[in-house]
């Protein structure tokens, strides 16, 4: 089941202790389901929206609830969802979208074509995978129920291969609306294979079976998401038969389970990357030098070896290793900024901050968040390595919704990790992490940073379709990366996810990019 193909192919709602339910308040499957899938997610999701949340539990719902216009199998290629068929001009800077008849919201609406100008209109603007469509979005027209007609004001080569990030949202429940705060946030309404039945905030997320639902159905009647914050407890959870699907598990374990047939374990398709993210707004933190001395002091090799297990490689760009396309062969941060402390120390002397009589240069807080030990184990070695320089580290281990808040739009850290995925094209998930965030928005570059250049950059990488051209962008984009480095690439890998290979077949078709074919599974 391994992936080796990449193609060109391409807020939040605070949440108490609340239960919100369309059907039933218990997290008890319901008696009706006679094929139950449980699936671990590591984190209570902030709500169902992905038109303005990025968090990886809420997607992991969401997916199984929404659909997008288009889809890409594990090769990267476009294949149809609520879109049939579409075309594009020559310049693309026209598409039009053929529309799936006959397919209705959850609660009986039709959907069609002023559901997809909607999303254009009001969605994308906020999506966090929408700044690089938004910044060339003209408008949106719609002939019939059934035809859209997205027009752009310059090229975006990519488009089509981005609409797989976006899952529509009912326009006749969110138009003018507070759309980050609509109360369908927490009951969501979708045209996906399973229709929300009820949400029991720190425990689970509970779905059924839409028996209209246009595509394929497999035996799965209902899905229960389990919120089990802790990886050991996930694993053990796996083990035991509790869960059929858990994700994030801790890589040692990986290792040990991958010798028992009961189980089965694949990689994404989609490639991500660890990243360090540097507060340009801390005082220490705003000179650039001071930025690339930290990243020389990072043992990239040793996260790798040590935390990944193997399964992830030292970043060489802005890019993920696995998407060779968009890597000029001249970019290579691992020499460019080696592993070195002595250059780091050299460097920080240079900067203004020599270490004082006792040995020390200044402190930083460096953030993570607490559902994946390998995030906490890289945490480890950084405030390790960082000591050897003089830089004093108070390690922050927050839970997913207080990082998000307290990363994105608080802006309270000095250095904090977090992994994106590069979506269907780098020019969508890759280019968020570096591109100006001037509103805040989650998942998205917080560290401040707004270079014309960066964002001219990766605008470029998008703006063509020959590969050659887009290649040379996505290296100016290097360059402009490493002038000024306030995003750093740390370790480029693939999620494994685990399944119950004992209880279900049609695992190697289920897991494509990010999203899950639920039809394909079924049960042993």
């Amino acid at each position: 089941m391994k992936r080796t193909k990449w193609m060109l192919a391409a807020a939040a709602v605070a949440l108490s202790a609340i239960v919100v339910s369309g059907c039933s308040a218990s997290s008890e499957p319901s008696a009706g389901g006679d094929h139950v899938f449980v699936v671990a997610i590591p984190s209570n999701p902030p709500q169902f929206n992905l038109g303005v949340t990025n968090d990886g539990s809420a997607t992991f719902v969401g997916r199984s609830i929404f659909d997008p216009l288009v889809n890409l199998n594990t090769d990267y290629e476009v294949v149809p969802a609520l879109a049939e068929s579409w075309s594009a001009n020559a310049d693309s800077t026209e598409f039009t979208l053929n529309l799936r008849h006959g397919v209705k919201w959850h609660d009986g609406t039709d959907f069609t074509s002023a559901d997809v100008k909607f999303y254009f209109d009001e969605v994308i603007p906020i999506h966090p995978l929408g700044a690089p469509i938004a910044a060339v979005y003209d408008h949106t027209s719609t002939p019939d129920d059934f035809t859209v007609i997205v027009s752009l004001k310059s090229p975006f080569a990519p488009f089509i291969q981005a609409l797989a990030g976006h899952m529509m949202l009912p326009a006749h429940l969110y138009a003018g609306t507070d759309i980050a705060t609509n109360p369908a946030n927490l009951q969501p309404v979708g045209t996906g294979p399973y229709k929300f039945t009820s949400f029991t905030s720190g425990d689970s997320v509970i779905v059924d079976r839409n028996e209209d639902y246009w595509g394929e159905k497999g035996d799965v009647d209902e899905v229960v998401y389990r919120v089990m914050p802790d990886s050991n407890a996930r694993a053990l959870a796996f083990q035991s038969g509790e869960v059929d699907l858990a994700t994030m598990l801790p890589l040692n374990q990986v290792e040990t389970l991958k010798s028992d047939n009961r189980f089965a374990f694949d990689s994404a398709a989609m490639a991500e990357h660890l990243y360090g993210f540097f507060n340009t707004a801390s005082a220490t933190l705003q000179n650039a030098d001071v930025r690339k001395a930290l990243y020389h002091a990072i043992d990239r090799d040793e996260i790798a070896s040590k935390v990944f297990l193997g399964t992830g490689t030292p970043s060489v760009s802005p890019v993920p290793n696995q998407v060779t396309w968009a890597i000029d062969p001249a970019t290579d941060y691992t020499t460019e900024f080696d592993f070195d402390l002595d250059e780091a120390g050299r460097m920080l002397d240079a900067a203004g901050y020599p270490a004082g009589a006792d040995g020390t240069r200044f402190s930083m807080n460096v953030t993570y968040r607490t559902d994946n030990a390998s995030w906490a184990t890289t945490a480890d070695l950084i405030k390790t390595s960082f000591g050897k320089i003089g830089v004093n580290v108070n390690l922050v281990g927050q839970d997913t919704q207080v990082f998000a808040d307290t990363v994105y739009t608080q802006h309270d850290f000095d250095f904090a990790l977090q992994s994106l995925g590069a979506y269907a094209d780098p020019s969508l998930g890759v280019a968020r992490a570096f591109i100006c965030n001037p509103t805040n928005g989650s998942y998205r570059n917080p560290t401040g940073v707004c270079d014309p250049v960066i964002d001219g950059a990766f605008a470029a990488t998008a703006a063509v379709s020959d590969p050659a051209a887009r290649l040379a962008a996505f290296k100016t984009a290097a360059d402009a990366v490493a002038a000024d480095l306030g995003t750093a690439p740390l370790i480029s890998y693939n999620q494994i996810t685990a399944y119950r290979a004992d209880k279900w077949n049609g695992i190697d078709q289920f897991n494509s990019t990010d999203v899950w074919t639920w039809g394909a599974l079924r049960a042993k």
